[in-house]
Parts: structure tokens; sequence; C-alpha cells
């Protein structure tokens, strides 16, 4: 167990598997888009699919950590200057199989601007 009021400076996957299931009634991130990071860690990954099956692994650990009425605020964008510029047509990757997101789909909400 992480200690709490603390700031944790260690990978996010690492943090979230050291917490315990049905802990938080709010989580708010906002993780890095693919292609915009030089150094390491999430976003850097060559293939983008590969970020979505990363930010899916870590994901799935913070539905984990959720309490069954918790609520998680991902705010994930896009940029138009990575390696590959994709259409949005072209981003569907699904990496949950028949998992799904286990939200209701009014409880999913995607804003575009």
């Amino acid at each position: 167990m992480l200690n709490l009021n603390t700031v944790q400076n260690i990978d996010c996957l690492t943090g979230l598997r050291n917490l315990p299931s049905d802990l938080l009634d709010i989580q708010v991130t906002s993780p890095p888009y693919w292609g915009q990071r030089g150094d390491s860690g999430i976003g850097t990954e060559a293939d983008p699919r590969d970020y979505v099956r990363n930010l899916a692994q870590i994901l799935s650990e913070a539905m984990r950590v959720l309490k069954p009425n918790g609520l998680l605020w991902l705010n994930l964008g896009d940029a138009y200057n990575t390696p590959i510029n994709w259409r949005f047509e072209d981003h569907v990757h699904s990496t949950l199989g028949s998992r799904g997101t286990g939200l209701p789909p009014y409880q999913l909400r995607l804003h575009e601007e």
C-alpha cells in the first residue's frame, strides 16, 4: 500500500498495482499523447497500437481501484504533428475485446473539439 497524502514519483501502472481494489472515489488523469514525448514511458511507443494497449492496461488497473460508484475522468486528445497522422476513423482499435469498458453507454462521454 502506498503512503497517503504524499507525492509518489513512480510509474503509474506500478502505483496502481500497489493499491487495493475499490479504494478510490474519483480519478482524474491526462496521459501523454502518443508521439509527443521524447524521453521514455507511455506515449513514446513506435506503433500507436502499442500505445493503446499500454493505455488500456493502465486504465484496467484504474478501474480496478475505483469504487463501484466511482468516477474516472480521462482527458485524452490528439495532436496533428505525430509521426503518423491518422483520421478519427483510423483510431478505432480495440484492445478490450469482449470485456468492453464496463461502463453503460450513457456514462461514457466523448468530446471532440
